[in-house]
């Protein structure tokens, strides 16, 4: 029950500690951080829809990845559209799932097996089509998964440091009609799960 002031309590106390990743823009942790505006350079991925599909997890781990390959690299706008479609209809389904998914097993594809690119398997929400013969020759691998779970000065170090960091959350009813701004669950009624990336 008090997880969330726990954890926003280490995230504001973060702040200001020591920064040792090469790729981050300063040495030491800011008050606020945003990778649609470093330098006003923006470092993230379009938002994607998935339809009416449980693939909120690929979504989450694809938009990681593909925004830290440009923050890593320095070069907002990178041309980099991993497949959506390869790592749940593809992965996923090769792992059993059929409606949803843990990120660890696909964060674990991501780096063993790599993902294909949009364009060698385009993604439809309803799981229809299938990669193209040549993905083993055309595919993105993760150098690495760090898990960050429940550790909120570890994600912002990451963030600030490599670029954004995949997170699910349990959905709450009242998730329906959240608009804008932090969202605050108001009820303990939950409907499932979502996956999403955080980007500052």
């Amino acid at each position: 029950a008090e997880q969330p002031e726990r954890m926003a309590a280490q995230a504001l106390e973060a702040a200001g500690q020591p920064v040792v990743a090469a790729t981050a823009p300063a040495s030491a942790l800011p008050a606020a951080f945003d990778l649609r505006d470093v330098g006003s350079r923006n470092f993230v991925t379009p938002v994607r829809d998935q339809g009416n599909c449980g693939s909120s997890v690929a979504f989450g781990i694809l938009a990681a990845l593909e925004t830290t390959a440009a923050y890593t690299r320095g070069a907002p706008g990178l041309n980099l559209d991993l497949s959506e479609a390869h790592l749940f209809h593809g992965h996923a389904r090769e792992r059993g799932y059929t409606a949803a998914a843990w990120p660890e097993d696909l964060f674990d594809d991501s780096a063993t097996k790599g993902v294909t690119f949009e364009d060698y398997f385009p993604y439809q929400d309803n799981g229809s089509g299938s990669p193209n013969p040549d993905w083993p020759n055309r595919l993105a691998k993760a150098a690495g998964v760090t898990d960050l779970t429940g550790n909120p000065a570890a994600i912002k170090q990451h963030i600030f440091g490599y670029g954004a960091v995949a997170a699910c959350l349990v959905v709450r009813d009242d998730f329906f009609h959240y608009q804008r701004g932090v969202y605050r669950a108001s009820t303990t009624e939950g409907t499932g799960g979502h996956c999403v990336a955080l980007v500052g």
